[in-house]
């Protein structure tokens, strides 16, 4: 039985509900948002500028109220005139609004510096605080897809503390269209797909009509009408012959495209839906692809199962007319060393150059067993040119059940609806085969225009495997679609319609099953033990599986009942209603787990009474009392005598009056009726779940649930009463609190308490009033906070307000607040690890870098070793001392002459810059200045060359210091923009940050930033698995706290923070000394204190990371003389070692709460 654990889902709301993007800071506020931007003020502004971001809200019809807006006027030659406070006009606008599935998201764009031609000069919005309202009437989801849910929180800011943010998901649903005649031969593939916990519904095109127009209607009509929409639409048949269903046509170039299928809420091309195609001429093909998709999936080789964990990269640097692209190369071999760090035992490469034309090795590797297929190059709908693999070569395949899935990121090689080449490539290697003799792939990706371009494929390519082998997006379908939202991302520039992304949208089409799970390792065995049989009249099965959660339960007895549920901490409980005899059947499916399925036997037992029915009245609310009536029935063939049936709960809420009640004689096939008197707790919260288990004499136990109604607010508005609307250190600051009644209980004389969760705050005035607030009102209270002097600008404080009746009855609502005004004196940061970015600019600041040029190239007097490089070069270089980047050490670094180096080395070159944390790119990645350098031009004959790049090293032992030097260099852009920097590790042995992690600086002499049509450059680092980092500028774009690239800047990277505060849960905390040695520890430390009256039993230890997360939990031990002792190894629950860093010590006893910190350095 799912739970919705509301009280949870706002906690975790409130400490997301304050966050930073680029430009911006985010602060949810009820249904809105406030958002602040900024923007660094620019020495020279050359050109116009446009800045976005992307958000959800709970309406289509969204309002923006400028709060504050400063401008600054600038001359062309980038003198500042004046700075005023104004309006901003239609400079800050919604530029679009869309609906996507159970989201709904709007594009915020801000046009940043303008050029005023009468007055030529430049202005530019250097800050605004803008508030974001909803209007109109919105219909909450009651859930989120589960399909949908991860390309959610990659697509918006604000998605962990929106509407949808602790909404549970739902398990997966599939419409399928088709011919008339197809629906007959495919119910063995409908069966393992609501095995799978996918529910299907199948519709023919008797039903739908003919044309594509018609069919969308239909598709649209089951969306709108749908309790739970489907989440997959498959078609089955191409779009022309016998069993043909048609589809769209896309752009000038009349591109086929499913895509439109999947549109069905909004004018935007974002998709409500994932469709895919099964593209059959005849039934044959059709059982081929059923049968290698349901073997796939149900029953994978693994008699020899070392091809699950091999794949293959083919890649072609070609093109028939000048500029021959290098990226289709070097982005094959990042996903060849990304599948080997993933796991992977063998990844195979064919790439042209020097291979060609490469077809026997193709075959032959995809022969001997592959589980993946990857090209990037060049082709048509004929198949891949360089290496070469056609549709002809297909027939010297003979890799049976070993089919891999195909990605195919290059021109028309899915151009389904080609008559010139039918089948297309994407269609033939998922036809091949035979039903029993199965070849090529299980599924296909690729687009079906014949022009596309290779960065914009490169970017699709990277975010489908991104998602799957970073973010465990093992289904095709929502992959596929991830690899969309990476080129959204990507190309801020062309997300309108009518430009490049919603174009990409529209050509990449599915071939095959979108709903398909994909292997990524050998699979394991589901450990789980079930009965052989159970009676008719049981309602509930058990399901225990330790460490699988999110995998997918069912049961399913044919024509009687199919219940579906996702394993949650372990364990699960399915609701089951069989009527009569049989076999149910019971599976288990989780990415890389063989399906568990086993049938378990329903017998009539003589005497088996059991529930039938139940109801509460009135319905289960906090504080009240509710009769909950039961209805038995006697399933069995002879008299049930004297029946008794026992209630209860291990609810805390719950208080059930008289818990036993006598149901009498309950003959064969007969009913009886009870009722019992339950009370509910006044702090019961709301949409609780309240389990209840039935003990029916002589030994039957059935199980029910009901949900519950109590007190709920959200967070109308906070306000706090200052110039700017920030909370400001050094002083204490009103807060203005306003709450919303979003539940069906009116709140008498609601009391508000509340509490802070950071000690570098203090609350003056914690007591407010709030009135009796009617559901659907609101109301308002007001609190006093101080905030310490030394609290860094831009510090989140989070809040906890308690909420109370005059029943009793209690609510929590969470908020934050950031202490501000956030500018370019304040520091960038920090990311989850706690990295931050300080630079010349944040003198407030210990850590404030100084710049300081350090020479190393010899041609200019330095001491450094000289590495000269050409063109896309790198080197992989020894450190001359171990250095510590996110936790773990390092002895050696790959240096590109593209202004990165990386910690995690590689043989890689990567010129086109991208944002961070993104999939492309190294791991462990440190942005000096990324982007596309060359050597400086030389001349000879009219004919430009250019000299390779000086890139020095050297060790300054004196300094304890590593410096790397880019000297040489240029901007490929122009040609002629320098760019001069230099990036110094200094050694953690003699200055570590705090936590053990060594520190970084980066020194810019000369640096221009020209690169306005690939994105600028990127600065920052990027942590070792791509998921994380601290972004200094990407596109031109900064955050508020940064200072623009400017000759003679320097910026810091070190996890030591601004000020000495921390957050914490609970507000509580006293001041006690406790004892922590060693400090700081290299691994076994022991904690001790003494309390009087207090024992080992009456405490609760644990060890957080700086995120809140606990890592394990200590148990206390007492000493002779009554003091209490914890020891910790530095490992967490799983007793893996975790890295270097700041914890905490947090210990409750039942008085208080004790909080310390723990340095740990290995």
């Amino acid at each position: 039985m799912k739970k919705i654990l509301c009280t949870l889902a706002v906690f975790i709301l409130a400490n997301t509900a304050l966050f930073a993007g680029k430009h911006f800071t985010f602060n949810t506020k009820g249904d809105g948002i406030d958002i602040h931007f900024t923007d660094s003020r620019a020495t020279e502004i050359l050109e116009e500028k446009v800045i976005s971001t992307t958000i959800t809200l709970p309406s289509m019809d969204v309002e923006i109220i400028i709060n504050d807006c400063t401008i600054a006027e600038y001359s062309t030659d980038g003198e500042l005139l004046s700075t005023y406070k104004g309006s901003a006009g239609q400079r800050i606008a919604v530029a679009n609004s869309f609906a996507f599935r159970e989201l709904i998201g709007h594009t915020i764009t801000i046009k940043n510096v303008i050029y005023d031609k009468e007055k030529d000069i430049y202005s530019e919005i250097v800050s605004a605080d803008i508030s974001v309202i909803p209007r109109g009437q919105f219909n909450y989801p009651g859930s989120i897809s589960r399909v949908y849910k991860p390309v959610y929180r990659s697509l918006v800011e604000n998605f962990d503390s929106s509407y949808l943010a602790g909404l549970p998901t739902e398990p997966s649903k599939m419409l399928i269209i088709c011919h008339q005649i197809l629906a007959n031969y495919i119910q063995d593939f409908i069966n393992w797909k609501e095995a799978k916990g996918i529910e299907c519904q199948v519709a023919t095109l008797d039903e739908t009509g003919t044309t594509s127009n018609e069919v969308k209607a239909y598709i649209q009509q089951v969306y709108d009408t749908s309790d739970v929409p489907p989440d997959y639409v498959l078609l089955i048949g191409d779009v022309d012959d016998y069993f043909a269903v048609p589809s769209f046509y896309f752009s000038a170039e009349n591109d086929v495209s499913d895509h439109p299928y999947s549109m069905l809420a909004g004018s935007d091309y974002f998709p409500e839906v994932i469709v895919g195609r099964i593209s059959i001429d005849e039934v044959n093909q059709l059982w081929t692809i059923i049968n290698k998709v349901v073997s796939y999936e149900k029953t994978p080789y693994v008699t020899e199962p070392e091809w699950l964990k091999k794949a293959l990269v083919v890649a072609g640097n070609y093109s028939t007319t000048p500029p021959t692209p290098s990226t289709p190369v070097k982005v094959s071999r990042w996903l060849r060393d990304k599948m080997l760090n993933y796991g992977f035992s063998q990844v195979d490469t064919v790439f042209y150059p020097p291979i060609y034309p490469g077809t026997s090795e193709i075959i032959s590797r995809i022969n001997a067993g592959i589980s993946f297929l990857n090209y990037r190059g060049w082709g048509d709908a004929n198949g891949w040119h360089y290496p070469e693999f056609h549709v002809s070569d297909m027939t010297s395949l003979s890799n049976g059940l070993l089919t891999p899935v195909v990605t195919s990121f290059v021109c028309n090689t899915g151009d389904f609806a080609n008559t010139s080449a039918d089948p297309c490539f994407g269609e033939a290697i998922t036809q091949l085969g035979t039903p029993t003799a199965p070849q090529g792939g299980v599924v296909f990706i690729g687009p079906s225009d014949l022009h596309t371009s290779t960065k914009l494929n490169n970017s699709i390519f990277s975010g489908f495997y991104y998602g799957l082998l970073d973010e465990g997006i093992y289904d095709f379908g929502s992959a596929v679609l991830r690899g969309k939202v990476e080129l959204y991302h990507n190309f801020p520039l062309q997300q309108a319609p009518g430009e490049q992304v919603e174009f990409y949208f529209h050509v990449y089409n599915i071939l095959g099953d979108p709903s398909l799970t994909m292997w990524t390792t050998i699979p394991e065995e589901i450990d789980c033990t079930l009965p052989g049989s159970l009676s008719i009249g049981t309602n509930y099965l058990d399901i225990a599986c330790p460490n699988l959660d999110d995998a997918v339960v069912t049961a399913i007895k044919d024509g009687e009942f199919y219940s579906v549920e996702m394993i949650e901490n372990g364990q699960t409980t399915l609701a089951i209603s069989p009527q009569s005899e049989g076999t149910m059947t019971i599976t288990i499916t989780s990415p890389n787990y063989i399906p568990f399925i086993q049938d378990i036997d329903v017998i009539q037992e003589t005497v088996d009474v059991g529930v039938l029915s139940y109801d509460a009245d009135p319905a289960l609310v906090a504080g009240s009392t509710s009769d909950i009536n039961i209805t038995l029935k006697n399933y069995g063939t002879g008299s049930a005598g004297g029946v008794q049936a026992t209630l209860s709960s291990n609810s805390d809420y719950v208080n059930i009056g008289t818990p036993t009640q006598s149901f009498g004689d309950i003959a064969a096939g007969e009913t009886a009726d009870g009722s019992y008197d339950v009370t509910m707790d006044v702090e019961t919260p709301d949409n609780e779940v309240i389990e209840f288990t039935l003990a029916i004499s002589p030994d039957n136990i059935a199980k029910i649930s009901m949900l519950t109604s109590s007190l709920v607010f959200e967070v109308d508005a906070v306000n706090v009463v200052t110039d700017n609307g920030w909370l400001i250190s050094g002083q204490t600051n009103e807060i203005h609190v306003t709450i919303k009644n979003i539940g069906s209980l009116d709140g008498n004389n609601i009391q508000g308490t509340l509490s802070v969760y950071s000690d570098a705050a203090t609350m003056i005035s914690n007591q407010a009033s709030f009135g009796t607030i009617t559901a659907g009102t609101t109301g308002q209270g007001t609190f006093d906070v101080e905030i310490s002097a030394n609290c860094f600008i831009g510090r989140n404080i989070p809040f906890e307000l308690v909420l109370t009746d005059e029943e009793g009855r209690i609510d929590h609502v969470y908020f934050s607040l950031e202490v501000g005004p956030v500018d370019t004196s304040a520091p960038t940061g920090p990311d989850a690890y706690g990295y931050y970015a300080y630079d010349s600019y944040d003198v407030d600041y210990d850590e404030v870098p100084t710049y300081e040029w350090i020479e190393i190239d010899p041609n200019e007097g330095g001491l450094g070793e000289v590495i000269l490089m050409v063109d896309d070069d790198s080197e992989t270089i020894d450190l001359p001392f171990d250095f510590t980047f996110y936790g773990e050490i390092f002895n050696e670094i790959t240096i590109c002459s593209n202004g990165w180096i990386s910690f995690i080395t590689n043989n890689w070159t990567n010129f086109r810059n991208w944002d961070i944390p993104s999939a492309l790119g190294p791991y462990g990645q440190v942005c000096a200045y990324w982007d596309d350098l060359i050597g400086e031009t030389f001349t000879i004959n009219d004919t430009i060359y250019h000299h390779d790049m000086r890139i020095c090293h050297y060790y300054d032992a004196a300094q304890n210091r590593f410096i790397i030097e880019w000297n040489g260099c240029v901007n490929r852009f122009d040609d002629t923009s320098v760019e001069k920097f230099e990036l110094i590790l200094f050694d953690p042995a003699y200055t570590p940050a705090n936590d053990g992690n060594g520190e970084i600086q980066i020194n810019y002499k000369t640096i221009n930033n020209p690169d306005a049509t690939s994105n600028y450059s990127t600065v920052g680092i990027e942590n070792l698995d791509q998921s994380d980092g601290v972004l200094y500028t990407y596109a031109n774009v900064y955050p508020a706290s940064a200072t623009e690239l400017e000759n003679e800047l320097a910026i810091k990277f070190t996890t030591d923070p601004p000020d000495p505060y921390y957050d914490f849960d609970e507000s509580e905390i006293e001041t006690v000394t406790l004892q922590i040695y060693p400090q700081p520890t290299e691994g076994i430390t022991q904690i001790s204190y003494k309390r009087k009256e207090i024992s080992p039993d009456q405490i609760t230890a644990s060890i957080y990371n700086i995120k809140g997360q606990k890592i394990i939990e200590l148990t206390p031990e007492t000493s002779e003389d009554k003091v209490i002792i914890l020891t910790w190894d530095g490992r967490n629950e799983a007793q893996n070692a975790v890295p270097n860093g700041i914890y905490f010590i947090k210990i409750r006893d039942n008085k208080t709460q004790i909080i310390d910190k723990i340095i740990l350095l290995k």
